[in-house]
């Protein structure tokens, strides 16, 4: 019978110890994104790499300045990039810097 070849515990795919986002280390990834976010803020000021980028992309910058919008999309999507980076370091085991380097290459 098929119900009987099909479990619907989902334990045999995803153990309870190794569910996707458990045991990964939240407050380093929301310094992660904090310090990436800081990074990005410097890179893209005018005086460093703003102008440039800005005449590179063709945009022209916003006559009543930036939305605070943007920058909640951009931290949003740092968290995310932190923690699926989080989340492959976790599943190659990759648990020392030079790991991590590598991972990051």
């Amino acid at each position: 019978m098929i119900g009987e070849t099909f479990s619907t515990e989902r334990d045999d795919i995803f153990p309870r110890d190794r569910l996707p986002f458990s045991g990964l280390n939240w407050p380093a990834i929301i310094v992660a994104a904090i310090v990436f976010f800081g990074l990005a803020a410097i890179w893209y000021q005018p005086k460093v790499m703003g102008t440039k980028w800005m005449e590179a992309a063709g945009v022209e910058p916003p006559s009543d300045g930036p939305k605070p919008v943007f920058f909640v999309i951009t931290f949003v999507a740092y968290l995310v990039m932190a923690t699926v980076l989080a989340t492959i370091a976790r599943g190659t085991g990759a648990s020392t810097f030079g790991e991590g380097l590598v991972l990051g290459l």
